[in-house]
This record gives C-alpha cells, structure tokens and sequence, in this order.
C-alpha cells in the first residue's frame, strides 16, 4: 500500500506495469475472488518484490478488498514471523483503504463514503488476524515441544517441515531435512498409504547408529494438494524392554529354579515348571493358594516372623529352609524373595524362587563324613583316631580305665599290589578292615591311618594279658584265607601296641610307641606281636637323633667317600668301589649299617645317592688327570634311586657333566632291587645299558633272583657274597655254593667279582675257578681317595704287592 496514492485514480496515475497489477486485482474480483501473486514494490520505492494477496469483491457496495504480503518477509523464527504478520496486518489495512479507495474512484468517482464503517471492519479484522496469528505461534511452539519427531511431507514425499525433536533424533539441522525425502532419511513408508497406517523404520542416528523408530502415517490433503504428517517414535528402550521381558518370561519358563508369583495378599498368582518338578504341585493346584501349603512345619514362628520383617525393611530376603513336596517328603531348600513395589511403595508382588538342596547336603554330609573316615574302607581315619584318643585319654584322667594301642601292618603287602593289581590290593584292605571290626567290641575303634597300616583303639583293655589274647586273637583271623578277584589270598600281620598311661601319657608319644613295637615285630621276622618295652625307647630316641644329624650331613660335608680297590686275579689293578662314610663331630664315625637304613626309609637316600653318584665320577676323572689309567668304579644303588623315574637321565647327566666316560661307570644293585618287580627293572637296566655304563649285581646268592630274569637282564657282572667266601677254600658247602656261581657266571657270559678276600689261599681257590676279580683286606681296605689312588697306580701296586 502506498498512502500518496490515496484518492487517486490508478488508471490514469499508475504505469503500465502496474495498471496491468490493478486490472489483474480487479479480474479476480470480478472473478469472486482469490490469491493473487505478483511483483509491487514499497512505498519507499526500491525493486520489485513478489507479494500474495488475497482479494474480495464487496458486490453490494462495488468495492474490492486486497490484503497481501511480500514473501521474501517470513522469517524462521517464530517470534520474527509474529512480528512480520503484524506489520503485514497495518499493511493489509492500508492497502484496503487504498484499493477502496481506488475502487470507489473507478465506481463512483472520488467519493469516499462510510469510511468510518470501513475503518471499524478493518479493525475487527485486524483482531482476528491477531487471534489467529497467536493461535498459529502457540500451535507452533506444541509442535516443536513434543517428544515425538514429527515429519510433513508433499505428494512427493518431500519433506516440508520437521519439528525440533525430529532434528534431535537425525542430529541434522531443519535446513539438513526439509527438501529432502523420506527414502533419502531412511523414513519412507512401504509403499505411500493413502489411509493411516503405521511401520518402523531404521534411519541413521547423530552417532552413525542404526535408530529403531515406529511412524505413524496420517495422510492429508488441502486446497487440492495432498501432504503426509509421519509422526517418529523411537521405541529402542520399549524393544529392549520387551526383549528383557521375552527373557525373562523364558527363564520363567525353563530356569532350573522354582519359582512363583504372590499378590499382596499373598496368594500365589503364578508358578512355573520348576516348581511344579520339586514340588510335585501343577499350576492349577498351586495358583490361588497361600504358599503355606509347602510348609513342613520344621521352622518356628520366630523364623518367619524375621522373614517378613527383613522383607519389609529390604525387601529383600534369602536363606535355607525345609519345605514339604506334595508326597509329604520334606526336603532342604534354598528360597530368595524379592519383593515388588508400586509408585507408591506399597507390596503388590512377592516372587520367590527356590531350589532343592538335598543333593548338596548329602554332598556336604559325604565331604563331612571323609574328613573323618578312610574314603576306601570306611573306616576312622587318622583324624578321628586322635580325637577319640584324646576323649578316651580325657576319661581315663577323669578316674576312667586305660587303654590300648595297637599298630598293624600288613606283611608284604606291596608284593600284592604289584602282582595282582592295585584293584585286589583295595579289596584285600576292605576285607581287613571287616574282619578287624568283627573281632573288636562296639566300642573300640579301628581306623586307617594310611596305605596297608591300621591302628586299634581299645579303651579299657590295660592288662597285658587281656592285650596278649587280643592280639592274637587279631593274627588268627586276618591270617585266614581271603577270596579276592576269584582267586585265594593269605597275609598275615604285624603287630605293635603300648598302653595308656603305663608307656606314654600323650598322643604322639603313645602313638610312636606302638608304631616302634610294630617295627620291632617286622624285625623279628614279621607274623607276630610285640609290646613297647623301654628298650625300644632307647632305640627310637637313638634313631631320632641320628635321622636329624643326617638331614644336616650333606650341608655340613660330614659325608665321605671311601675306595677300596679291585684288582685282577693276577694282581694287576681293576678299578674301585665307592663306600659311603659318615664323620658326626659328636657320634663319631656312624656305621653305614646304622644310618643307610634311615636315609631309605626317609627319602634322604635321593640326595645322598646323587651326590655319591657325581662325587665317584669326579674321583675316577681326577685320577687319569693324576696318570692312573682309566679303570671302573663302582657305585651302589638303592632301591629308592632305582625306581625314581628320571634315575636313567641323572645317571647320564653326571656322566656327561664329569667328562667320565661311561665304560668306566659301573652301578651296583642287589637282587631284592630286580626283583620287586622284574619286568620294570628290566627296561631300566636296558635303559641304563644304552648309555654305556656297567650293570654289576651286588651280594650275589643272597637274594632270590630268579635265573629266567636273571638271564634277560642285560648285566655286566656278579660279586660273590663275602659269607660264602669266608670259609674257602676248606668249607665244602661255600667251595661248592662259589663253583656253582663262578659256573652260571660262565654260561652267562659275566664276569665275576669276590668280595671279602682276606687270604692268599682264597685267592688261588677263587683264580683256579674262574673268578675274575677280587677285592679285601688281602689287598687294601677301603681308603681314602688319596691313599687309593696310590694302591692302584700301576707301579705303586708292583711295589707293594698285597696289603698288609
């Protein structure tokens, strides 16, 4: 509008360009009316600018209204669009007195009638374009605030409009979306639904993330053109919820734990079927029920009065109870409630879930039972022995009787196991154990106190002679045939025992001394029974002190090798054995007789033998450094040592490490080390022989070699027993006994070693039959390293010729 053309008549004022406006207005009057667009510029002149005005003909009065606005005006922001629509309203009302103005000049000259009339309605009109201006803003703003992504799009499924959040939810600006379609957002519909429907769809969220969002699609149309308002929901969390909610209803269903739902008055509402397998109720019994019909009434009022208490206060309870199945068998459980609340805190739902614990509680009860008692026979295990001693032991304190204990062990027990198997061995101590509790009274106590050792708590039994005919009593029946496996078995024991509080007045000390009676009764040649005595006293505290002198020895070099050496039947130098010494600097010199027996039964042999090993090798090296040509020495082998599993490797080790060759190694075993069990021995002497060292049996006669093993073991060598040589050559029985050896020898292809030669007349006995080799005093006793090496250097040993 433009007030200096006010009263003016436009087709004589105006140009062409604008005449041509005037007559189109006029047109769409003439027409009823419409929006027209076209190009008008300011009253402040400046170019033309596109405007859309709407036009109404006033037929009755002649008149035609224009209002419009330019477009170029309209602003993004909501509060600039308020702003700009109403300046458009003081424009629309200048603009129509203007146009009737004009119209009243082309009607009926330049009159301007009911102008104040005119004003009025312009007025209203102006209040109503306001009204729905604030309307617009205010619908708008709800637009905007809501939650949802909501999304307009054209025919074309362009998008012309998107609210804030929908911005939010693809992390793109307004400008970013609209323009664009919806197959490009990643919203498009399948297919375009002409009523409303609703899909999901999966766009690109800010984070590059796939988005989960339900739209709903409402088609729309307006002035003939057709729009579509798709409203986005991301449903991510209600997925995962219900995702979270299939899961569990699935654990519901097929969890191994019991479980059920009660309201808030405590009526079950749901069980699933778990419950139903432990305790033998279906759903339809169970549902609508007070759980109480599980009770087993073993728990007292007080326990459940703390349970809904703890729940009150944590809402949270857990533990071990007893409830009753439907059979009316009772059975452990573990229950854990959890309660369920609402909004305003109050209890709607209880959900317990249980499990059935019989098993673990006779598992418990097993565990329990073999902490106390052997796991093979049954019987009290060591354990429980000392507890009943100390019980019986606190009675006979208290006025109560003495008592009795007696120590057994099964002789040669080991040779069962390695010939029949570990499997007859077990069998053969389960039939003990049943005969030894057979013999006893109700209560006595037999245990198992480890491998084929029994020990025999007997309160009250005092007197010597009523131990006496028990103990014989015990031999008797274990000494009857046992049937094993189909096949008849005999063993007998041996048996030590000590009274409380006539030999000892503690536990260990009374346990030690029945365990020494019982080695008193192996030492008498087993199958017989023996009491402490003082003089076994003694000899434990002999042996004792000697077992801890010789866990030092080592540490503290007391320990020395001695070599006596072996010569040829002719005289000429052979090689030496290594004899083990032990200097104590309190005991003096220890016979080996005394300790090596210690260190077996200890292990001690392991470490001691070792060093023997390497200190032997380093001896015989040391002498060819000296000039002594390279001769055998030899070295004696435990039982212990044969039968570790890396003795080959440690023998080959000290071999390679002392430079020795192994031809001049030669280790020693006693026939009792074969035989224990022939075949193993044998693939451990072939074991042995392939890394070049000699194999020598000790004490040869002795022993009870069989000659079938004795030919497969690949052996070098046989020493001859000194007590068959002490009574040549004038002993018929020990002139025979060699003869036969140095004969078996011959056929074997050995050669022979006599030990103990002490005379010249043995020495021609033994040469004339055979004999390799000799050692005795008849040459040299065993000496130290120095004194050795000079006997067996070649010219020391001509000058000297026989020891004297």
């Amino acid at each position: 509008a433009n007030p200096d053309l006010e009263g003016s008549n436009g087709r004589t004022t105006l140009d062409a360009t604008r005449r041509a406006v005037l007559e189109q207005l006029l047109a769409s009057a003439g027409a009823g009316g419409g929006v027209v667009r076209y190009d008008w510029n300011r009253p402040a002149g400046g170019p033309l600018r596109t405007k859309l005005s709407v036009v109404t003909p006033f037929d009755a009065w002649g008149w035609t209204l224009v209002a419009g606005l330019y477009l170029d005006d309209l602003d993004v922001t909501l509060a600039s669009q308020r702003g700009e629509l109403e300046a458009g309203v003081r424009a629309r009302e200048r603009a129509t007195l203007w146009a009737l103005a004009l119209a009243l000049s082309v009607g009926l000259g330049s009159s301007i009638a009911y102008a104040r009339w005119v004003q009025a309605r312009l007025r209203a009109r102006r209040r109503e374009l306001e009204a729905s201006a604030r309307r617009l803003y205010l619908t708008q703003r709800c637009v905007d605030a809501a939650a949802d992504s909501i999304f307009l799009a054209d025919a074309g499924l362009c998008v012309v409009y998107a609210n804030d959040a929908a911005c939010r939810t693809l992390g793109r600006p307004a400008a970013a979306i609209t323009g664009r379609s919806l197959g490009e957002l990643g919203l498009a519909p399948p297919g375009v639904p002409t009523q409303p429907d609703s899909y999901e769809a999966t766009p690109t969220g800010p984070d590059g993330r796939s988005l989960a969002l339900e739209v709903a699609w409402t088609p729309l149309e307006t002035g003939g053109e057709r729009y579509a308002c798709a409203i986005a929901r991301d449903v991510a969390e209600r997925k995962r919820v219900e995702a979270e909610l299939r899961l569990a209803s699935l654990v519901f269903e097929i969890g191994n734990d019991a479980m059920m739902i009660t309201d808030a008055d405590n009526r079950i509402l749901a069980v699933n079927p778990a419950f139903t397998r432990v305790t033998g109720y279906a759903p339809a019994e169970a549902i609508g029920c007070n759980p109480n019909l599980l009770s087993s009434g073993r728990q007292p009022e007080a326990f459940y009065a703390a349970l809904w208490d703890a729940l009150a206060r944590k809402g949270h309870w857990s533990g071990e109870l007893w409830n009753r199945r439907k059979d009316g068998s009772a059975y452990p459980q573990w229950l854990s409630i959890s309660v369920l609340r609402d909004a305003q805190g109050r209890a709607v739902r209880h959900v317990a879930a249980f499990t059935d614990i019989s098993e673990r509680k006779a598992n418990e009860a097993r565990i329990r039972h073999l902490a106390d008692y052997d796991p093979l026979t049954d019987l009290p295990n060591r354990t429980l022995l000392r507890e009943r001693i100390q019980q019986t032991m606190h009675a006979a304190a208290s006025g109560g009787p003495g008592f009795a204990l007696v120590f057994l062990d099964l002789d040669h027990f080991k040779h069962i196991n390695d010939t029949l198997g570990h499997a007859a061995g077990d069998a053969l101590l389960c039939a003990v154990g049943t005969r030894l509790r057979s013999v006893v009274r109700s209560g006595d106590t037999v245990s198992r106190t480890g491998g084929d050792e029994f020990v025999l708590l007997l309160p009250g039994l005092v007197e010597a002679a009523d131990t006496e005919r028990l103990t014989a009593k015990l031999m008797r029946t274990l000494a009857e045939p046992y049937l094993i496996g189909g096949k008849e078995l005999r063993v007998t024991p041996s048996l030590g025992y000590a009274c409380y509080p006539h030999d000892a007045t503690d536990i260990d000390t009374l346990l030690g001394h029945a365990d020494a009676a019982m080695y008193q009764a192996k030492a008498q040649g087993r199958n017989n029974a023996q009491p402490f005595t003082p003089r076994l006293s003694a000899h434990l505290a002999e042996r004792f002190e000697l077992e801890n002198a010789l866990r030092g020895a080592l540490e503290r070099q007391e320990l020395e090798l001695h070599y006596q050496p072996q010569y040829f039947v002719d005289g000429r130098p052979r090689g030496a054995e290594a004899l083990l010494r032990w200097q104590h600097p309190q005991l003096g010199r220890v016979s080996p007789e005394r300790f090596i027996p210690i260190a077996e039964e200890t292990g001690l042999i392991r470490p001691i033998g070792d060093w023997v090993l390497r200190s032997a090798c380093a001896q015989a090296v040391a002498w060819q450094r000296a000039g002594i040509p390279p001769l055998t020495i030899a070295v004696n082998v435990s039982a212990v040592q044969f039968a570790q599993a890396d003795w080959v490797d440690t023998v080959a080790a000290t071999l390679g490490a002392s430079g020795l060759a192994p031809c001049c190694l030669q280790l020693e075993l006693t026939e009792s080390v074969l035989m224990k069990d022939p075949a193993a021995a044998a693939l451990t002497l072939k074991a042995l022989r392939a890394t070049g060292v000699r194999l020598s049996i000790d004490d040869f006669g002795t022993g009870y070699s069989s000659l079938a093993y004795l030919k497969r073991f690949p052996l070098d060598e046989l020493k001859i027993d000194r007590s068959f040589i002490d009574g040549l050559p004038g002993d018929a029985e020990d002139a025979a006994i060699v003869h036969a050896i140095l004969q078996l020898a011959r056929s074997l292809g050995l050669e022979t070693v006599a030990e103990g030669v002490e005379t010249e007349a043995q020495r021609r006995f033994l040469q004339a039959h055979g004999c390799t080799a000799v050692q005795g005093w008849l040459y040299a006793p065993a000496l130290p390293a120095g004194a050795a090496g000079e006997r067996l250097h070649p010219p020391a040993c001509r000058a000297s010729g026989r020891a004297n």
